[in-house]
């Protein structure tokens, strides 16, 4: 999913349903580049999806999913002395930071690990769905404001008259682009996946 579409609000101004094919498929392209770039520089995916991790159990109480907002958590798989399917509703998760806990009270698995993630090497699989379900409007402005300043850059230097041309205005676009990326570093932090 990209982080904004053709039809945002944030991309009013370039009135996209009056644009020609030529025009209309550069903002399509213009709108996944920037995407795959903003994902890059976060180190994430933004848009929600079902996701199976493996983690490395260290005899804590916690673990950490990658793609947060976490939404839903589907399924805890451990595999210590042997392979047993955690009831979801044992943990308590903190959408925000990703972060899911075993709770203090009410756990129903009878597994001889209740309370902890047994130490080993990728013996926890996490399944749960995670990501933006709406993306946030900083992201989608910041993606409309390069969006609108490569296409009025576009409409300066003339009109696209082949896919080569295209070719070669989309590279100066995604380098304006990361410019201005640069300049919204503080936006940016708020999403960006650390790794430890």
């Amino acid at each position: 999913m990209a982080l904004i579409a053709n039809t945002s609000a944030f991309l009013n101004r370039l009135d996209y349903t009056n644009l020609n094919t030529l025009e209309q498929a550069l903002i399509d392209r213009l709108i996944t580049a920037f995407t795959k770039e903003i994902e890059a520089q976060c180190n994430r995916v933004f848009a929600a999806a079902n996701y199976t991790e493996k983690h490395d159990g260290d005899g804590e109480r916690n673990i950490l999913v990658k793609n947060i907002p976490l939404n839903t958590l589907t399924s805890i798989t451990v595999t210590s002395s042997k392979v047993t399917v955690v009831n979801s509703t044992d943990f308590t998760f903190d959408p925000l930071t990703g972060e899911i806990r075993w709770k203090d009270w009410d756990i129903a698995s009878t597994a001889d690990f209740v309370g902890f993630f047994p130490i080993g090497f990728q013996n926890i699989s996490i399944s749960y769905n995670g990501g933006y379900t709406t993306i946030p409007d900083d992201l989608e402005m910041l993606c409309a404001e390069g969006i609108i300043q490569v296409f009025d850059r576009k409409e300066a230097v003339g009109q696209v008259q082949s896919e080569k041309m295209g070719q070669e205005y989309y590279s100066y676009g995604l380098e304006q682009f990361r410019n201005l990326v640069f300049t919204h570093k503080k936006t940016l932090s708020r999403y960006r996946r650390h790794y430890v």
